[in-house]
């Protein structure tokens, strides 16, 4: 063989057999693209990852990882499809799909935005971790200094926290209560108001004030100059993270421990993204449910923080004969959770971050209560159960330093929901008998709502109004009449499928995930909408032939039965399954 084909024969060998080792030509997109970035660190619970098929890339400011060794390694389940490129990643409760070359996930039932599409780079799959990673709860941070990026495990995150220590003038700071379910883990987000965006040049963030056990019960976190834009959201084990975008990270420290504070183990910085825009994240790791609240100042220059225990000077009943009361007196106006829970049927009322000063039993002489227990369900949390003798409606007001629950009767009648069962269940009206079979169904899951119309008028027998549920499915349910039917419809927490059923004496409509119901689900992107136009030519916008196309093809999938369709969008408007 002549020596220069040899060489050339070899070298086009390394290059196409060995660019994964190297990383310096990346296949992808049916195109060879030059890279020569550093290479990217992979730390996962604190260790670094180096034995991988495929190393870290940055593609625009998106770092890009294998997913079946990346997140196996941190503890999920990885299922690859080659029928139709996506990839199933599993971790705790939740699931997503990533789909090669679609810029959606799927979570849950969800379907997610995410800036950045999955692509096959050298015959490997690699995903942008960001995006995965978070969608499961996993926290992922940036290290700008040593170019890694950083995946850290809820379970590995938080860490043991203080052995609490009683508030002055506590004389039973965790008297016993009748044991009632735990209560949901989120902590609960009291802002006033949202905090607009703004349009302002990068800024850089350079001071922390935190939290002091029985001082301060706030912190602040300040800038140089103007804040564009502040994010607020809480991941899983009570992670609350605030992303500051337009800033870069100047502090000195990247974990700052709060001893003493016994609703928070530490708060952690770091430059979370450097492009397309620089974001520095604050993290505080809670290890309590508590009540919280950001805001920004009037110059945009400082964010505050602020966890403030509330002090339950008195729990007071009264009634008019027509609606039960029951005021929570705080030091602040109390900020309360509520759920329903049945056999009994009794309402709880957490208030976080909240001690109350002396625990009681109301026995009241209401239309609807039995009796009002309250008492310090855990030193974070005080707990209110009201007892209720039937079924009743209730509402929530806010003035200054006191709440309201208002206990009224429904005006919804022979309907009964089961939360262990997820069922609404319809009594049998015996002189307006009602098919199943005519019971129509509208999927509004595009609004988050499940549609039940009723082939007639049952306003007299069912009544009309909300039925508040509260189980982590559904919000509520409301019942009106319009045009001589009943509509019963779902508000959803998340996409769900329905169920039909009945016996001799009730209709049973139960509620599900879609994977439960439906043995193939298929989700339709048409792209673009709304302000989102597309490329435009001859007069047409790429997103209306995109709608007319996308809404063809639903139709067409619809008319098989084993199939269930999404689409993330209907109408002309950007897609709105995003969250």
């Amino acid at each position: 063989m002549n020596i220069r084909i040899f060489f050339a024969a070899f070298a086009a060998f390394v290059v196409l057999f060995c660019s994964e080792t190297f990383a310096k030509t990346l296949f992808y997109d049916g195109v060879a693209h030059e890279y020569d970035l550093a290479p990217t660190k992979l730390i996962i619970n604190g260790k670094e990852i180096t034995e991988l098929p495929m190393e870290p890339v940055n593609l625009n400011g998106r770092v890009y990882v294998p997913a079946r060794e990346v997140f196996e390694a941190l503890g999920s389940t990885v299922v690859w499809v080659g029928e139709t490129n996506q990839v199933y990643i599993s971790y705790g409760n939740k699931s997503v799909i990533l789909t090669i070359n679609v810029p959606i996930l799927v979570v849950n039932d969800k379907l997610v935005d995410i800036d950045a599409a999955p692509k096959n780079i050298n015959d490997k799959t690699m995903i942008p971790v960001r995006a995965a990673a978070e969608n499961l709860d996993f926290l992922v941070e940036w290290d700008s200094a040593n170019n890694a990026v950083i995946i850290t495990s809820p379970n590995a995150t938080p860490s043991p926290s203080p052995s609490p220590t009683p508030y002055p003038n506590d004389k039973n700071p965790e008297p016993e209560l009748p044991a009632e379910p735990e209560s949901p883990t989120k902590s609960n987000d009291v802002s006033v108001a949202e905090i607009p965006v703004g349009q302002f040049p990068e800024t850089k963030i350079s001071g922390i004030i935190l939290p002091e056990y029985e001082g301060r019960s706030y912190a602040v976190i300040t800038a140089d100059s103007a804040i564009s834009r502040v994010d607020k959201f809480i991941l899983a084990d009570n992670r609350l993270v605030i992303d500051i975008y337009n800033a870069e990270n100047l502090l000195p420290l990247t974990e700052y421990p709060t001893e003493g504070v016994n609703y928070l183990s530490t708060v952690r910085v770091g430059q979370n993204q450097l492009e397309p825009v620089k974001i520095t994240r604050i993290v505080f790791d809670l290890t309590k449910t508590v009540s919280f609240s950001v805001s920004i100042s009037d110059d945009r220059k400082n964010i505050t923080v602020s966890f403030e225990r509330n002090y339950i000077s008195n729990v007071l009943f009264s009634t008019d004969g027509i609606t039960d009361r029951i005021v929570i007196e705080g030091t602040v106006t109390p900020a309360v959770s509520i759920f329903p829970l049945e056999s009994p049927k009794r309402l709880v009322v957490d208030i976080p971050l909240a001690q109350i000063t002396e625990s009681k039993v109301i026995e009241s002489a209401g239309l609807f209560v039995n009796s009002v227990r309250a008492a310090q369900f855990d030193s974070q949390t005080a707990r209110i159960v009201i007892d209720l003798k039937k079924e009743a409606n209730y509402t929530v007001e806010n003035l200054q330093n006191t709440t309201t629950i208002k206990i009224s009767e429904t005006t919804y009648e022979n309907i009964d929901f089961s939360h262990e069962l997820s069922t609404l269940s319809i009594k049998k009206d015996p002189y307006m008998p009602l098919d199943i079979n005519l019971i129509q169904q509208e999927d509004r899951y595009y609004e988050y709502k499940y549609v039940i119309t009723l082939p007639g008028d049952y306003s007299g027998y069912l009544g009309y109004g909300e039925r508040l549920v509260n189980d982590g499915l559904i919000n509520s349910i409301e019942i009106s009449t319009t045009d001589g039917k009943t509509k019963i419809v779902f508000n959803e927490e998340k996409i769900l499928a329905f169920d039909i059923k009945q016996d001799n004496d009730n209709i049973y409509i139960t509620a599900m995930m879609p994977k439960d119901k439906y043995s193939k689900i298929i989700v339709v992107d048409p792209g673009h909408g709304g302000s989102d136009p597309g490329t435009e030519g001859h007069g047409i916008q790429e997103k209306d032939p995109n709608l007319d196309i996308s809404n063809r093809l639903v139709a067409l999938l619809e008319t098989n039965k084993d199939i269930k369709v999404y689409a993330t969008r209907v109408s002309d408007v950007y897609p709105s399954l995003t969250d």
